[in-house]
């Protein structure tokens, strides 16, 4: 080779030593350059939280409504269920209504002691520890082997608690129709009410909750009651399911816990936060009112229909506060 060949060579090699260099300094860089960026960004947006924060602990609510034009729905407010805790309590009467504690409900336990059976309208099956067990081929269904009778409208809640291998969903279905009607059996077709409950198959147990105050209105009106109940347990064939229970719960179990408390109730597709007592009671706040315009305003609600003369009255006393 020429000198002139390897002095080319050289200075070929040289470059891209050179170049290879510059390019990892320029990587080792890189990464620097955007952590600095980060952390002042970080810094930045840390300044900005802080102005905020300090704008809002000077923050007057009172001054901010006051600011505005007059306008009914301006203005401070009290709310009962906020101030639950400042209530006092008293039982204006020892009677209790007739109707209290009387809710009706439809328990399945698969324990020996239901009053009425759901069993598989076809194959083998085993009652066993509080358990139904069986082998499901994708289209067995348990039903109610007598008619029902419940309530639509006393029902709050579906539970139901069971475990499965292979099923994505069962199938929950109730009828008016007493199973008598269709010959000793209530099948899961057009004339019930159905609601596909996704399911986790994965062996073991789990707990299903599903609002019954919007699920059975398919295919009921009001006052209308559930004489049929069916639940197909698995939608595989081969599927080894257990069912521990299947509870209809009333509504007001709820609320049976303390004679008055906090709850959500749907209206209008809203869900509301609501205060509820269990009658003959009194609450009494001692608010102070504001001297302009004050307004109090609150809805009344039933949960059962049929229910003893009730009545909901406010009563403003003006004294030392």
């Amino acid at each position: 080779m020429s000198r002139s060949a390897r002095v080319r060579v050289a200075l070929v090699l040289g470059a891209t030593v050179v170049v290879l260099a510059l390019l990892a300094a320029a990587y080792a860089f890189r990464p620097r350059q955007e952590l600095t960026a980060l952390v002042r960004g970080g810094a930045a947006l840390l300044a900005r939280t802080e102005g905020l924060i300090e704008r809002a602990a000077e923050f007057d609510q009172d001054a901010a409504l006051a600011a505005l034009a007059p306008n009914a729905h301006n203005g401070s407010y009290y709310r009962f269920d906020d101030h639950l805790a400042d209530a006092s309590v008293s039982q204006v009467s020892e009677t209790v209504p007739a109707s209290a504690g009387r809710a009706g409900r439809l328990d399945f336990e698969f324990d020996g002691t239901d009053a009425v059976h759901l069993v598989p309208h076809r194959g083998d099956y085993v009652l066993e520890d509080g358990l139904l067990k069986l082998v499901s081929d994708g289209k067995t269904y348990l039903r109610t082997t007598r008619a029902v009778k419940l309530d639509k409208d006393s029902v709050g809640d579906v539970e139901l608690r069971m475990r499965l291998e292979q099923g994505r969903s069962v199938l929950l279905g109730w009828g008016k129709q007493a199973p008598e009607a269709n010959g000793g059996t209530a099948h899961l077709h057009e004339e019930l009410g159905q609601i596909r409950i996704d399911t986790i198959p994965d062996g073991d147990f789990h707990t299903y909750r599903i609002d019954a105050t919007t699920v059975l209105r398919k295919r009921m009106h009001a006052g209308d009651q559930i004489r049929s109940v069916a639940l197909r347990p698995s939608d595989v064939a081969g599927d080894r399911v257990e069912v521990d229970y299947l509870r209809f719960i009333p509504k007001l179990d709820e609320y049976s816990a303390a004679p008055v408390g906090r709850s959500y109730e749907s209206l209008d597709r809203e869900l509301r936060r609501v205060l509820y007592v269990s009658t003959p009671r009194e609450l009494v706040y001692r608010v102070q009112i504001p001297k302009k315009r004050p307004r109090l305003s609150f809805g009344v609600g039933i949960l059962e229909d049929g229910s003893p003369d009730c009545s909901a009255t406010y009563d403003v006393q003006y004294g030392q506060y």
